[in-house]
């Protein structure tokens, strides 16, 4: 039998703090417990059964795990293979951020059942996981964060949410483009960009990927990555470049350049050289 293994982080956002957990061959069984935030995650490996809300509950490998604050819940493993699971903790104030423009967000929000089949929000809470974990841009985390709780709450609360009509467009896509134009070596957080912008992050998200066609995040790296290009010509040498940039590390710098050009800088460098 393996070994049960966690591990646990926090990544901490600048729109809240999110708990990150990874479980791996687990048999403990949990006793009726809640948690003050929102526990929602996936299903990597075995079975599990739970009982939420007065049911019993059993999903396997693939479902999604939604259980809402506050509700008395327990868990384990539904067979003597244990299970493996990844979850995050999102508090209740990050789904309120994400629902802003909703409908209905005042009464605490409800999920029916501890578990859902949904391909479109499984997508949406990888990429969100994903984000949180590298933590490698963490405008992009903040943004995967909230398109998932938004996604995940509009599909299957209990509550009476649904999406409002969207606002017009306004200046706030230009100064949001002139701040990250400015700033693009810097590090850019959600929450900082929404208050120069005078707008909720959601509001500010949908506006600007309808006008410029990608969300904030994406222009950022897109800016990231054309002026280190700039600085290539010049003959500036590239791990410089990557921190002159706003990049982690040169092996950032890399593979986002690659992905736009096709080639690493080093080898576009060396072409020119030549």
């Amino acid at each position: 039998m393996m070994p049960e293994r966690f591990e646990v982080s926090r990544a901490a956002l600048s729109i809240g703090a999110v708990d990150v957990l990874r479980g791996t061959q687990l048999h403990h069984h949990f006793e009726p417990h809640m948690h003050e935030c929102f526990a929602i995650g996936v299903i990597d490996a075995g079975a599990s059964r739970v009982r939420y809300r007065g049911t019993n509950e059993r999903a396997r490998a693939g479902a999604l795990v939604t259980i809402s604050a506050g509700e008395t819940h327990t868990g384990g493993p539904d067979s003597e293979s244990g299970w493996s699971y990844r979850m995050i903790y999102p508090q209740p104030g990050l789904f309120r951020l994400a629902l802003e423009g909703a409908i209905g967000v005042d009464e605490p929000l409800l999920f029916r059942h501890a578990f859902i089949d949904d391909a479109e929000v499984r997508v949406a809470f990888e990429a969100s996981y994903h984000a949180l974990r590298t933590r490698s841009c963490e405008l992009a985390a903040e943004e995967a964060v909230l398109r998932f709780l938004r996604l995940l709450a509009l599909k299957h609360s209990s509550r009476s949410v649904r999406q409002a009509v969207p606002p017009s467009r306004t200046d706030m896509v230009r100064v949001a483009r002139d701040f990250i134009d400015a700033h693009f070596a810097e590090r850019i957080q959600l929450s900082t960009l929404a208050a120069v912008c005078g707008a909720s992050p959601f509001h500010l998200i949908r506006v600007f990927r309808a006008a410029v066609g990608v969300p904030p995040h994406a222009y950022l790296k897109q800016r990231r990555v054309a002026h280190a290009m700039t600085l290539l010509r010049n003959g500036v040498p590239v791990a410089t470049i990557a921190y002159a940039c706003g990049f982690s590390d040169q092996s950032h710098l890399t593979r986002a350049f690659k992905r736009t050009y096709g080639f690493p800088p080093g080898a576009y460098q060396r072409a020119l050289r030549q």
